[in-house]
């Protein structure tokens, strides 16, 4: 409860500068010292209006994401908070609640020449994204986690980060940072809390049509009820700003992307992006008992403020693809001048070989 209530009473706070900035129509420039940043505000309502399965037709739930950064010289802040409207297996709302997964609060100081203190920082490594997913394979996320200081280089060495973590691990509700109890899996003492220590380097210069980064991460104590230690390291290229590529190799990866898990995990992303049509597809497996697939292509139709896409993601079994789970999504995203832009699709399920139900869901994005 503690939790919700910070981030709240941040995103009121930032969502209050937000509105005042909008209203004074000022330029976004970032001033020096701690005060005179930037700030924005974006609020996300999504209504799943209908669900259905073989057993029927039935109400699918909706919820509420507010976003609130502010960004200065000196500042950095980020809070998110998802507010839902709980729903039983017969589809019948039965109070509020909220997302503790889609519920934090991210600080990060700057207290100059390069370094950076954070909490629940974002820093992620490039080549470890996965562009149909929107999201970076677990190793590549340098500080998202817990606390870490972090290292931007300037001038000549612009482009290379290099971060120094410690996660805010919990087990069975007990925070392990705060009190870092030895306990015993299968006989052996083990701490429960991580560190580790990651960066890369990511060259991208304005009179070059070539883009790419390279960069790894090693953590001590990960999950360590199964591992003591897991590492990470991937590589991105882009070239004439249409086709992108990103992967890596995570060693111990556990509850990684889409719950990958495996001694040895490899990841692949590509896209290409020409004028207003796009594509993509992503490819995680351990090449044993995981493998995790998605593709997606759309086509914006610039003057009519319309976006039309369609994507398509897989999670199965190595060596029995075709009864994994997997969803399909063709949606069409609409600009409604300033009341944001609404994006409705249908979403279809499949589970072992077989249709599972369908839904359309609904959101209203509105940003400050």
């Amino acid at each position: 409860m503690k939790k919700i209530v910070s981030v709240l009473a941040t995103l009121a706070l930032v969502g209050t500068l937000a509105f005042a900035q909008e209203a004074e129509a000022t330029e976004e420039s970032k001033s020096s010292g701690i005060l005179n940043g930037t700030a924005s505000f974006t609020n996300k309502l999504q209504i799943n209006t209908f669900t259905a399965t073989k057993d029927g037709v039935q109400f699918g739930g909706m919820w509420n994401q507010m976003e609130a950064s502010y960004e200065s010289d000196m500042l950095d802040i980020y809070a998110q908070a998802r507010i839902k409207l709980n729903v039983s297996d017969e589809g019948v709302p039965n109070g509020i609640g909220y997302s503790g997964d889609d519920t934090y609060l991210d600080l990060n100081f700057k207290p100059g020449y390069g370094f950076e203190i954070g909490v629940h920082h974002d820093i992620s490594i490039p080549g470890a994204y996965c562009y149909v997913e929107d999201d970076s394979m677990n190793l590549g996320q340098l500080g998202r986690d817990g606390f870490d200081f972090a290292w931007v280089a300037q001038d000549d060495l612009e482009g290379l980060v290099l971060v120094a973590n410690c996660d805010f691990l919990q087990i069975d509700g007990t925070n392990y940072f705060v009190d870092p109890v030895v306990y015993v899996v299968s006989g052996a003492k083990k701490y429960a809390f991580t560190t580790g220590f990651g960066g890369y380097y990511e060259y991208a210069k304005d009179d070059s049509d070539i883009e790419w980064s390279v960069g790894g991460q090693f953590l001590y104590g990960r999950d360590n009820t199964y591992n003591d230690y897991s590492a990470g390291a991937f590589v991105s290229f882009k070239t004439f700003d249409a086709w992108t590529i990103w992967t890596g190799y995570t060693y111990n990866a556990n509850g990684d992307l889409e719950d990958a898990e495996g001694s040895h995990v490899m990841n692949f992303s590509t896209s290409y992006e020409s004028g207003n049509f796009f594509c993509g597809a992503d490819y995680v497996t351990d090449f044993a008992k995981y493998l995790y697939t998605g593709v997606s292509v759309g086509y914006e139709f610039e003057d009519a403020g319309v976006t039309a896409d369609v994507y398509a993601q897989g999670v199965a079994a190595y060596d029995d693809f075709a009864n994994g789970t997997f969803w399909v999504v063709p949606d069409v995203t609409v600009k409604i001048g300033d009341f944001g832009k609404i994006r409705c699709g249908v979403e279809v399920d499949f589970d072992g070989g077989e249709w599972d139900s369908v839904s359309v869901p609904v959101r209203w994005t509105y940003k400050l």
